[in-house]
């Protein structure tokens, strides 16, 4: 592809992020090369260092970029007065469906970590980052008292964030799909075990 003229500043990234997910799922975090990421944008190097300091860093705003938005969206249903059950319920139900390229994305981020201390320290930023998203919205269930309050938020978000990492991973493999019924019905017994006993 030719280099993209005219293109806002988001407009670039936006090509940048797209291109950057398709070639890190080809070709792994290590064998991926930024000049095939702004070849693929239409853009020049240039753009990609004038945006991140690292191929890590690139790498940590793609997964960013191509994760459900869901989670930040939780805090906000909450706020608006949307039970947080029913948005947990709905976020449970969403995750089987979620696109192949964001679990992939996972995979290559969590692959690169391991043998790349920069992707680490961003890959580690952004799971903990989600994870405090999980927990306000644990303690926000418990306050308004829909989560019992004596289970730890802690680990009830952590617990909350691993399922939903799972359900991502396994989204890859060609498992036999769950059927969506049965997956409502697990969903909802775990939120009705997780209330306050009457």
């Amino acid at each position: 592809m030719g280099r993209v003229a005219g293109l806002t500043s988001e407009e670039a990234r936006e090509r940048l992020l797209a291109a950057a997910a398709e070639v890190f799922v080809e070709r792994g975090y290590a064998g991926t090369a930024t000049g095939e990421i702004a070849r693929r944008a239409g853009l020049s190097t240039g753009a990609i260092y004038s945006r991140y300091a690292s191929k890590a860093e690139l790498l940590a705003d793609a997964i960013k970029a191509h994760m459900p938005a869901e989670l930040a969206r939780l805090i906000s249903d909450g706020a608006l007065g949307v039970p947080v059950p029913d948005v947990v319920q709905h976020l449970g139900e969403e995750l089987p469906h979620r696109p192949r390229q964001i679990s992939a994305m996972l995979v290559e981020g969590a692959a690169a970590a391991r043998r790349d201390p920069r992707v680490a320290e961003v890959f580690s930023a952004e799971l903990t980052a989600h994870l405090g998203t999980v927990e306000s919205l644990v303690t926000t269930a418990q306050q308004e008292g829909s989560v019992d309050p004596s289970l730890p938020s802690g680990a009830l978000a952590r617990f909350l964030l691993s399922v939903a990492l799972g359900t991502l991973l396994t989204n890859m493999m060609d498992l036999a799909p769950v059927d969506d019924a049965d997956w409502s019905t697990v969903i909802s017994r775990f939120i009705t075990a997780a209330s306050p006993a009457d």
